[in-house]
């Protein structure tokens, strides 16, 4: 990660306008990664707040300090910066803890109020195009993605087309879509107008991140 080839870092950055999303390996250890586990647990209440995709612990850095030097590692940093071509910058940090429990779907969705505008919600009628890649997110899977935890899907998108999605159904699987399966602390990152979706088909699914952009304003196109 640390020595990529320019060819590596170009052809990560074709990836990321081409389909919108790239996939990046671990930077932890077996035993960091058992370290990070702990955190995240350690850092929910007795009685925690749960939602039906699980708990969410925002903003993850101020309520885990722990988790900052995870988050800055310079090998995960490079992935990025090969990614998006330039320096980076983290704007948000964040985990979610899942168990399969009221929903075992978390339907299609983009992170519209990173994107430009917008408030987050479904909207399949939503106009326009962005101008290009300004804003990543970045999720570790300390579990992994995997058949028996359930994967991570993701619609493919090329730099500026549409925010509407291709299908108004945000329940079912889209034509397609790629099914991404990733092991204990191997990365996606993906661009913030990329719709995605997500499977629990069993817990932990433990999950960290955050998102980013290039510390010097510059867009991918």
């Amino acid at each position: 990660m640390l020595n990529q080839t320019s060819q590596q870092r170009t052809s990560q950055q074709r990836t990321l306008r081409e389909r919108g999303y790239v996939t990046l390996p671990s930077a932890f250890s077996s035993t960091e990664l058992v370290e990070i586990g702990a955190l995240l647990d350690g850092a929910v209440p007795g009685n925690p707040e749960t939602d039906d995709w699980g708990i969410e612990i925002v903003p993850l850095v101020e309520r885990v300090p722990g988790m900052a030097a995870f988050l800055e590692r310079p090998a995960l940093a490079a992935g990025l910066e090969a990614a998006l071509g330039g320096p980076v910058r983290r704007l948000y940090s964040g985990a979610r803890l899942t168990s399969r429990g009221r929903l075992s779907f978390l339907p299609w969705h983009f992170h519209a109020e990173l994107a430009g505008g917008g408030d987050g919600r479904w909207e399949p009628g939503r106009s326009g195009a962005p101008g290009g890649i300004r804003r990543v997110i970045a999720t570790v899977y300390v579990d992994g993605a995997t058949t028996d935890n359930g994967p991570l899907w993701l619609s493919p998108r090329r730099v500026g087309d549409p925010w509407a999605p291709p299908i108004t159904d945000a329940t079912i699987p889209w034509p397609g879509m790629h099914e991404v399966f990733l092991g204990p602390g191997e990365v996606a990152v993906w661009d913030v107008a990329t719709y995605h979706a997500a499977v629990c088909r069993r817990g932990p699914r433990r999950i960290f991140g955050g998102i980013f952009e290039r510390a010097d304003g510059e867009v991918l196109r």
